[in-house]
């Protein structure tokens, strides 16, 4: 007993059915039309004919028929018998089909590529690879040309710097490249920068609410970060949307350099006060360097709070 593949064995069975189904139903027709425009190699039985068909799971089955290259190659032309080895391949009975028209020429949809087509197409790559780079230029030297069928746009970057880039883009059909061209993109950095919403007079301290952070060209400074800024003394005048450097701000000292303090001494029970002269800038918590004035003295001491720091013994 011969056995069939799975495939075989399911083919045969629809060739059965749609058998019976042509002699129930009677005579079917189909129709071939004069011409049609196609943008892929491959295509269906209803894109080229016109099926005058009752059975509604035949006329289903036939309109989903691939039309592939073998039946018409080089001369782009479907004829009246490439239709009827088609349908004999797929198992159907063609002496209860007629098949009127002698041929369909199919004609490959053109189409125009343009300089702006290629450029927007960098300029969409650049967006979804590089959202933190900026195009302010594009050359492309190309005429536009006529491409028939499907294609697609690949753009492939060879170099790509802080300030330029040089892509390739290659236009592909059926996968293979057809066309390449070669463009130099002049492009700019973005990066996050914090820039003051209001002027901030000099001398004052810097709170989340005077600022806000945008996306601007750095030209590769180092700014400073949000959390670096807030809670920093203006060191000059920030006016309205300038972009903040280090230069602008200095950290929010408890004691400044050559300011006079209070040194406190506590061990056990004894706590001195002595008068001091700081010898550097100290936060909260900072060890800085302090000389007492009665002594001339330096002292290592830890800042307290606003002018007032404490001998470490």
């Amino acid at each position: 007993m011969k056995c069939f593949e799975p495939l075989q064995l399911l083919n045969r069975n629809i060739a059965i059915f749609l058998f019976f189904a042509t002699i129930l139903f009677g005579r079917e027709t189909i129709i071939l039309k004069k011409q049609i425009v196609i943008d892929t190699p491959v295509i269906e039985l209803s894109q080229i004919a016109t099926l005058n068909i009752d059975n509604q799971t035949l006329k289903k089955y036939l309109s989903h028929l691939r039309v592939d290259r073998k039946f018409y190659q080089n001369d782009l032309v479907v004829t009246k018998e490439e239709v009827r080895r088609l349908l004999q391949e797929n198992f159907i009975d063609t002496s209860h089909i007629t098949i009127k028209g002698e041929k369909t020429t199919l004609s490959l949809e053109k189409k125009t590529l343009s300089k702006e087509l290629l450029e927007q197409a960098i300029r969409k790559y650049f967006k979804k690879r590089y959202p933190n780079k900026e195009i302010k230029k594009i050359s492309l030297h190309m005429k536009p040309i006529e491409i028939m069928g499907k294609y697609t746009i690949a753009v492939e970057p060879e170099t790509v710097s802080r300030n330029y880039a040089y892509v390739k883009v290659h236009i592909k059909q059926a996968n293979k490249a057809a066309h390449v061209y070669r463009a130099y993109v002049i492009i700019k950095t973005l990066a996050n920068v914090v820039v003051a919403v209001h002027d901030i007079p000099r001398g004052s301290l810097i709170q989340k609410k005077d600022l806000a952070v945008q996306k601007m060209v750095t030209h590769g400074k180092n700014y400073p970060d949000l959390q670096e800024i807030i809670g920093s003394v203006a060191r000059v005048n920030i006016y309205k949307n300038r972009k903040i450097t280090r230069y602008m701000i200095e950290p929010n000292y408890a004691v400044k350099k050559r300011q006079n303090v209070r040194i406190i001494y506590a061990k056990g029970p004894i706590r001195i006060e002595l008068l001091g002269l700081a010898l550097q800038n100290g936060k909260r918590g900072d060890i800085i360097k302090v000389k007492n004035i009665s002594t001339n003295k330096v002292l290592e001491c830890k800042v307290l709070s606003d002018g007032v720091v404490q001998f470490l013994y």
